[in-house]
């Protein structure tokens, strides 16, 4: 057997059938009935406490923990900014050496395949 969705009594006490319970007959009974439902009461509330919400108390206390970390992140880029520009620094210097050394080394070859040459 099929359920069916009753849709309330006729003039003469008849029940009337909607037709098959189905999902899409279903919503279009309960949307119907959407509009003429009253007004609902609300409800009063008591007035709210006077002291300050947790939360704002809360608020106050992370935004100085995130000034003090923002102040912190900054200090930290700087000291890693010097330290990157030392070590560019360093690391020039020691660019430099080594082609000075290769230079020499190379101008040494140069000298000694001219000396074999000579003899």
């Amino acid at each position: 057997m099929c359920d069916l969705i009753s849709g309330g009594k006729d003039k003469q006490d008849f029940p009337m059938n909607q037709g098959v319970l189905t999902h899409g007959r279903v919503r279009l009974l309960l949307n119907d009935v959407q509009q003429y439902e009253g007004p609902q009461m609300k409800k009063v509330r008591s007035p709210g406490p006077k002291h300050p919400r947790f939360s704002v108390l809360l608020l106050q206390v992370s935004c100085k923990h995130e000034c003090q970390r923002i102040a912190l992140k900054k200090q930290c880029t700087k000291k890693n900014k010097e330290k990157a520009e030392g070590c560019a620094r360093l690391l020039a210097k020691r660019m430099k050496k080594v082609k000075k050394n290769k230079q020499r080394e190379f101008s040494e070859k140069k000298k000694h395949k001219k000396q074999i040459a000579k003899r």
